[in-house]
């Protein structure tokens, strides 16, 4: 379902700064977004001491169309930014953006 962004599309990190890769804590996101930025997608992961809430920011104005995740983690959009919550430790989710801007010119 996200073909586009991962044959050929920008990843960029977000999250807490790692010190020890082997014993991961807080949270991390990967966003891939697809060239010509009609489509993203974002991979989330939490560790040891995770928030419960996270911020992810998106460059431009997206909406979420799918979630591949747990049933108490809550995802939105606000203000150019994936918003998460209901988070705990260790875990790990999917989440499907289509770009509004783009999806209201056609």
């Amino acid at each position: 379902q996200v073909q586009g962004a991962i044959k050929n599309g920008l990843s960029r990190r977000c999250g807490s700064k790692q010190l020890s890769y082997t014993s991961p804590e807080g949270w991390q996101a990967v966003v891939r977004t697809a060239a010509g930025g009609a489509e993203a997608f974002a991979v989330i992961h939490t560790f040891k001491n995770s928030p419960g809430s996270i911020l992810v920011p998106l460059n431009g104005s997206w909406k979420v169309i799918d979630c591949y995740k747990q049933d108490q983690i809550e995802v939105s959009v606000i203000d150019a930014a994936l918003c998460v919550s209901g988070l705990a430790d260790f875990n790990g989710f999917v989440v499907k953006l289509t770009n509004d801007e783009l999806e209201k010119l056609t």
